[in-house]
């Protein structure tokens, strides 16, 4: 007898929700390396001129235009560049530099030949009259596109504002695409997760809800809303009977599919939290719990009909393929 995997093993693999947005093209992630400005916040920490002293710098930087909003940022190896650092690169490697756009430069170098960025530079600790402390995103700004981040050095007025050298780190950025999906119903994913960043649950799972309507009505591409009248069971949810058409449609004989038969028992309390919301019938506070099973319940079906994967260990399967 063969035992497939259950859907409660299929919910505990490692960065679910990440690894099913990114297979839809909702999601997507970036090692990255950026150029650090560590001008102090002379509000945080008064000028000290030449003596050495810690100073607190505050800053951001700007993300590409391919993100349209970002949900997580983590901070990496850093290190030092000097201008000549970045010529000598240029000349090993046949990547043009210009004056201007070190960190375009070093991105390239990042993909085409990185153990040139291993070859040169210094570590931010090694130099006696500047060692960078620490540095953390303190914020991400999507509305403005910034990733806000701060951090301390020791240094004194030389080090403050260099001409020839910066500091780089390496940064991994996890972020929903620009061209997110041609997909309505994916840009209503995206969007619905920015809201989630925001902890704007409620709205979240509203549009997460119309998001799943959206995918199912478009998959239908039924022209005559009467010809699915008639195709589909009486029930009182049209929606959950179109559900139940789609699935049909696509696989045949659904009294076996694992994955419409363990995930349609919670689409009954994903749409009555949905009309509350709605309808603004009282508050509404959502768990946790709910916010995690709407979400996975809208990926998990939305990929197993796309896939056409009937069986969790199917969708595993897909879900370890290479996309790089």
């Amino acid at each position: 007898m063969v035992n497939f995997m259950k859907y409660t093993e299929f919910r505990d693999i490692k960065n679910l929700r990440e690894k099913l947005l990114t297979q839809l093209g909702i999601f997507g992630s970036e090692n990255l390396i950026v150029k650090i400005n560590h001008y102090p916040d002379y509000d945080m920490t008064e000028y000290q001129g030449s003596y050495g002293t810690d100073y607190v710098f505050k800053s951001s930087w700007q993300f590409p235009m391919r993100m349209q909003s970002v949900s997580f940022v983590s901070t990496g190896e850093m290190k030092i560049y000097h201008f000549d650092d970045l010529k000598r690169m240029s000349a090993d490697s046949d990547i043009a530099f210009f004056a201007g756009q070190e960190e375009q430069f070093i991105n390239r170098v990042f993909d085409d030949a990185p153990e040139l960025l291993e070859d040169y530079g210094i570590e931010p600790t090694e130099l006696d009259d500047f060692k960078l402390n620490h540095i953390r995103v303190s914020t991400i700004d999507n509305e403005r596109r910034k990733i806000n981040y701060e951090g301390t050095f020791f240094g004194d007025s030389i080090a403050i504002d260099p001409i020839d050298w910066a500091v780089y780190v390496h940064v991994n950025i996890a972020y929903i695409p620009a061209d997110v999906s041609n997909e309505f119903y994916a840009e209503l994913i995206g969007e619905s997760l920015i809201l989630l960043d925001a902890e704007k649950i409620n709205l979240f799972y509203f549009l997460l809800f119309s998001a799943f309507e959206s995918f199912v009505n478009s998959s239908l591409d039924v022209d005559d809303p009467e010809r699915i009248v008639e195709e589909e069971p009486r029930e009182k949810d049209r929606l959950k009977s179109k559900v139940k058409l789609l699935f049909t449609r696509r696989f045949g004989n659904i009294t076996g599919h694992q994955v419409y038969n363990s995930l349609m028992p919670s689409y009954t309390r994903f749409k009555e939290n949905r009309n509350v919301i709605a309808h603004g019938k009282g508050r509404l506070i959502l768990t946790g719990k709910e916010v995690q099973e709407a979400l996975l319940f809208t990926l998990i079906m939305i990929l197993s009909y796309r896939e056409k994967a009937a069986r969790f260990d199917e969708l595993k399967e897909i879900l370890q393929q290479d996309h790089s």
